[in-house]
């Protein structure tokens, strides 16, 4: 699973809005869409992101890539402020696939869902952060294509508890 967002968003200005969702919102989702044999759920509002991945190999690529976009984009060209950044939190674990009554749709729930939502937010602007879980699995999976380095042990949001987390 994926959580991400951008910082700054609630700080911009009404008529930036639009830009942000044609031009940011339009170039992170054109990314997910190349993942999007991969992807069983994504959701969003606003500048949030929620995806569900079917495995954290694909996870990791579909982020990575996210991050490239985001700092590729001349933000001062198009009109929105140059402090924006995307934070990713990812984890892998049992998620469960029920009809979301709101959505009127299949969703998808559990508890490592949650566990995914708290990352994001203590993750630094410009950074994807993964749970040793994920970490271990895209060693396991994808062998020296993808490498990551312990943070430390950061505070949840939330008060979730203290997550050991990787970069």
């Amino acid at each position: 699973m994926i959580f991400g967002d951008v910082k700054g968003f609630s700080k911009l200005r009404e008529p930036e809005t639009p830009v942000f969702l044609r031009e940011v919102m339009g170039c992170l989702g054109a990314v997910i869409d190349r993942y999007d044999h991969s992807i069983l759920y994504r959701n969003t509002w606003g500048d949030g992101i929620f995806l569900v991945v079917d495995g954290p190999l694909a996870a990791a690529k579909c982020a990575m890539e996210m991050q490239a976009e985001m700092e590729a984009l001349d933000l001062e060209r198009l009109g929105l402020p140059s402090h924006l950044a995307l934070r990713l939190g990812a984890h892998t674990g049992p998620v469960y696939e029920a009809f979301d009554p709101i959505l009127g749709k299949p969703a998808y729930t559990g508890a490592h869902i949650s566990k995914t939502a708290r990352i994001e937010p203590v993750t630094p602007a410009g950074q994807v952060y993964v749970t040793e879980p994920f970490a271990a699995q895209i060693a396991l999976e994808g062998g020296d294509r993808f490498s990551c380095e312990y943070v430390e042990n950061i505070p949840a949001a939330k008060d979730f508890g203290l997550l050991r987390c990787m970069r």
